[in-house]
């Protein structure tokens, strides 16, 4: 494990955050409200578990894993939500404000905020553990799935942590090549120094099983300097605002339905992401880009 204390935290007192990690004692303290009662839960990082959550009302049967969103501290009135820093590092700064993840984090904190804050500490602690950790439910998952088609989404909420984080996510995707991993991303000084490293450059490429979408967002993918060659091992994921008028062609998400009137979108129960697949199949360059109303 590393030495806690050169682990990043926001530095709050335990009595003033929600969900507090000890990093002193190595355990995390909250509150566990439900209907029929409320109660102090003191879980020690050694009890701490994977968290993969297979299908909503939106993704259908895809297996999802979610890490703590955000940069900066979330509060839940005034009350700071969590002195766990978030996984976008950064990245995030022009979608802060309309992110649906840390919405979703204050708004339904105790059914969300504590399996992403177990999922985020893992591997921040001890990345080995968790890699292996992450193996052990993936055989689970390919098990109990047998011939069907597996599709694992990265990150519904949360960024890639880490370049090193990054490896291990391609590390996954070739040891399971049944498995269609996709994830979208802002992260990108990982995905440049990817392209950019001795590891790319002497043949170790994007696995076929991994599809990633550089979430594009007024421009900024092209503005960071990817090369042509770069771009080709990607998707590109645009945020419709209406702003860009050139998405007007492009061909959009089916399971956001625009708002008539509005800039936003409304999801469209009809269909799921694991019926649709424009996110988890690599694209050719004549539809490289797909867009989603705003939401």
């Amino acid at each position: 494990m590393k030495n806690l204390s050169a682990v990043n935290s926001y530095k709050f007192d335990k009595g003033s955050v929600m969900y507090y990690y000890d990093y002193d004692k190595n355990e995390l303290v909250y509150l566990e409200r439900k209907p029929d009662r409320t109660r102090l839960i003191t879980k020690p990082y050694k009890d701490m578990r994977i968290h993969i959550v297979k299908g909503n009302s939106k993704l259908g049967n895809v297996y999802t894993y979610n890490t703590l969103p955000g940069d900066s501290a979330m509060y839940v009135g005034e009350k700071p939500l969590t002195n766990v820093e978030g996984t976008c590092h950064g990245c995030g700064k022009t979608c802060e404000k309309d992110c649906y993840a840390t919405r979703l984090a204050v708004y339904h904190h105790n059914s969300i905020v504590p399996s992403a804050i177990e999922n985020t500490l893992l591997y921040r602690l001890d990345c080995f553990k968790w890699l292996d950790m992450m193996r052990e439910e993936l055989d689970k998952i390919v098990k109990a799935e047998g011939d069907n088609k597996i599709v694992f989404r990265w990150h519904s909420s949360g960024e890639i942590e880490s370049y090193g984080y990054f490896i291990s996510m391609l590390v996954l995707a070739k040891h399971y090549p049944t498995i269609t991993f996709y994830t979208y991303t802002k992260r990108f000084d990982i995905v440049y120094k990817f392209f950019e490293s001795d590891d790319y450059s002497k043949g170790s490429d994007l696995p076929e099983n991994f599809i990633l979408n550089l979430s594009e967002w007024h421009g900024c993918v092209n503005a960071y300097g990817f090369t042509e060659e770069m771009l080709r091992k990607v998707n590109i994921f645009a945020y419709d605002d209406g702003a860009d008028s050139s998405l007007d062609k492009v061909v959009h998400c089916p399971s956001v339905i625009k708002t008539e009137g509005s800039k936003k979108g409304r999801t469209n129960h009809k269909i799921h992401c694991s019926s649709c697949g424009l996110c988890f199949h690599k694209r050719n360059d004549r539809n490289k880009v797909v867009a989603v109303y705003n939401h």
